[in-house]
């Protein structure tokens, strides 16, 4: 197998001071987080978000609507969050909503790629490797790095290692074993007092819980964690970004190398 050496080229200087490159992206927010992975890999510059065009794109690209939690999004508060996320990272000059301007990389373009994953058994994610000139032997490098650079919050309580966050959880059997391990006495729940009820009712499991006021806070928390259990959602995206180990409940339905909530490559996340 080929294997092209980017130890030189300037497109690769992931240290380097951002360039005045553009990138717009309008999807999810784990695919705008993913998509920072790319921006950090040619080299970095300003990151523009498509606000508020997740319906429209589901339904021009997919042929049917948005699920209902994504009806309006990208909204500001998606764009606040992210900013915050992203405030460390050196090579994001900035990240503001997009006006329609002409970018140097539209990462959007990824959805025009939908039907060739099936072809390469290929991760989600590397479809932004293909719209980005990026050959296709850099892919797993990129995935295989952190792109986030989050601070580890220094409150953590002392033997407390594991993280548990999320909502909508679904019952498993693996919860029975967890239980017998142990797993409540070393964890904390950052979440809502309802998501802990939830939590608490599907899995009999109960720990200490844990509020927080922005993604960001729980974000800091999930950097100092030894690991991280999850939904889809927030959490599952950072975790993701940071390059922690973390396993995230399964997606019904789908195989492993097709789930992006997972990097089964790295060896440290995986579903349950």
């Amino acid at each position: 197998m080929q294997t092209i050496d980017h130890t030189t080229n300037p497109n690769f200087n992931t240290e380097s001071i951002p360039s005045e490159q553009t990138f717009k992206i309008s999807g999810t927010p784990l695919e705008v987080l993913q998509a920072l992975a790319y921006v950090k890999a040619l080299g970095g510059g300003h990151v523009r978000i498509g606000m508020g065009l997740l319906s429209a794109k589901h339904q021009y690209y997919l042929g049917h609507p948005a699920p209902p939690e994504m009806t309006g999004r990208l909204n500001a508060e998606d764009l606040e969050i992210i900013q915050s996320l992203a405030q460390n990272c050196g090579y994001i000059a900035s990240i503001e909503p997009w006006a329609g301007e002409i970018v140097d990389w539209d990462m959007d373009k990824i959805d025009y790629t939908v039907d060739m994953d099936n072809r390469f058994n290929r991760h989600p994610m590397d479809r932004f490797g293909k719209v980005c000139n990026v050959h296709w032997t850099q892919w797993n490098q990129i995935k295989m790095k952190s792109w986030l650079n989050i601070p580890a919050n220094v409150g953590r309580p002392t033997g407390k290692g594991l993280v548990i966050t999320g909502s909508g959880w679904e019952a498993r059997d693996t919860y029975k074993a967890w239980a017998q391990q142990g797993i409540g006495n070393a964890s904390t729940f950052l979440g809502s007092e309802a998501d802990y009820k939830e939590w608490v009712a599907v899995t009999g499991i109960k720990m200490t819980r844990q509020g927080y006021k922005h993604v960001a806070e729980l974000a800091q928390w999930i950097s100092g964690a030894q690991q991280v259990i999850c939904t889809p959602g927030w959490g599952a995206a950072i975790a993701q970004a940071i390059n922690q180990r973390y396993l995230v409940q399964s997606l019904p339905g789908v195989e492993l190398w097709r789930n992006p909530w997972v990097i089964g490559e790295r060896g440290n996340n995986g579903p349950f």
